[in-house]
């Protein structure tokens, strides 16, 4: 499993975290307040861990990532 990201089970939303080269100033997904939402309004609880690399377009996450 690629370590960092997270995907929403709502809207399939994947939160990447920030490494050193990508968006060093975000936030780590556990160090998100409990109150977090997504932009679809899920809770921090509705996220996930992803396998992801890549979604494409004509395969959804389901196809792709491991869920623990």
């Amino acid at each position: 499993m690629k370590l960092g990201r997270h995907i929403c089970t709502e809207c399939n939303t994947i939160y990447e975290e920030p490494n050193e080269t990508f968006d060093a100033g975000k936030a780590k997904f556990d160090s998100l307040e409990e109150s977090w939402k997504c932009d679809c309004g899920a809770g921090k609880d509705k996220y996930q861990p992803c396998a992801c690399v890549e979604l494409k377009s004509e395969q959804g996450h389901e196809d792709c990532c491991a869920h623990s």
